[in-house]
This record gives structure tokens, C-alpha cells and sequence, in this order.
């Protein structure tokens, strides 16, 4: 399968579109809260020890289905959407 690079038209905006992922995963209840998530499936414990596999008991974006994370996708097109069209009313 070929990779896809993912560039971003305007770089600095992929902060918020984390942030977005971030909190839509959460009201979807993929994860209880954002500090039992962690990006990667292998981190860094606080003694700077690598953790691998399960991350230390939290989730990662590796034990989400391809449907949750569709989900998710599409509720960041329905906000960008919706803040697109917002700001063409102001």
C-alpha cells in the first residue's frame, strides 16, 4: 500500500486538529480521559524507562478500531465544516 504524506496546508494548525482528535475520542468514550491516553505505543515512563506494547495499561491510538477512528475523522470534518461556514457568516 502506498504511504500518504500527510502535509498540511497551513503546518501550525495540526496543534489544534490534535487537540480536536483529543476531545472528540473523549466524547466518544474511546478514552475515559486524555491522561489515560498517550500518542504512541511506545512513551517514556516518568524515570525514563521505555514502556512498549499496552503503554503501562493506557490507551493508544493502536488499540482503536478503524470505525472508532473513522468516527472521529468524521466529527473533524463536521467542526471544520461548521467553522468554515461560520466564519463566511461573520
Amino acid at each position: 500500500m502506498a504511504r500518504r504524506n500527510k502535509s498540511y496546508v497551513i503546518p501550525e494548525c495540526r496543534a489544534a486538529l490534535d487537540v480536536w482528535k483529543h476531545e472528540i475520542a473523549e466524547e466518544l468514550g474511546l478514552f475515559a480521559s486524555v491522561d489515560d491516553f498517550v500518542e504512541f505505543a511506545t512513551e517514556w515512563d516518568a524515570s525514563g524507562n521505555q514502556m512498549s506494547g499496552s503503554a503501562g495499561g493506557k490507551k493508544t491510538w493502536a488499540d482503536v478500531s478503524a470505525r472508532e477512528a473513522g468516527s472521529v475523522g468524521g466529527r473533524i470534518t463536521a467542526r471544520l465544516i461548521a467553522s468554515a461556514q461560520q466564519s463566511l457568516l461573520v
